[in-house]
């Protein structure tokens, strides 16, 4: 199947979100973090689509190099939207709302750790975070000060929010 065809077959659904994963050896690798899609549509041995809903967080790396070294590398962690604004970024469509945006290998290798640790705390799912600690996830990055840990708690209490507010 084409990527063409995907997107005019998922347009028609304006709420979804599509994330193109690309991965060659040596190449590039763009790819999901975290975030479980609704759907995924695998193109060829290579690339692949990834749907999602609306109001789902997910992380999204991109990393590129040519003969000379590493060209490209960025984490996005963002949030998908029913309607509205949205704000454009490579290999998402139609857009989502950016939560965090890191790019440059050392900020990079930096937020990965922080994810880590992050998860772990979590228990493995980060698409339960609350938006606002991603804004210290951010900000804490471009200080360089120690990752908070996220209490279970937290997460509980987001969970139920978003399942009493539609």
């Amino acid at each position: 199947m084409r990527l063409d065809a995907i997107v005019i077959r998922c347009e028609q659904v304006p709420d979804l979100t599509l994330i193109c994963q690309h991965f060659v050896p040596d190449v590039c690798n763009h790819r999901l973090r975290f975030g479980v899609p609704q759907l995924v549509t695998k193109l060829d041995n290579y690339r692949s689509i990834a749907v999602f809903s609306p109001d789902t967080i997910f992380g999204y790396i991109r990393w590129q190099r040519n003969q000379y070294g590493t060209t490209l590398w960025r984490l996005v962690i963002a949030k998908t939207v029913h309607n509205g604004r949205v704000q454009k970024y490579a290999g998402i469509l139609p857009g989502a709302h950016i939560l965090v945006n890191v790019s440059g290998v050392n900020a990079v290798k930096q937020a990965l750790m922080r994810l880590d640790y992050w998860e772990a705390q979590a228990g493995g799912d980060l698409s339960n975070i609350p938006e606002t600690r991603w804004r210290h996830f951010q900000n804490g990055i471009i200080i360089s000060s120690a990752p908070r840990p996220v209490k279970h708690g937290e997460i509980e209490l987001h969970a139920a929010f978003r399942r009493l507010v539609p």
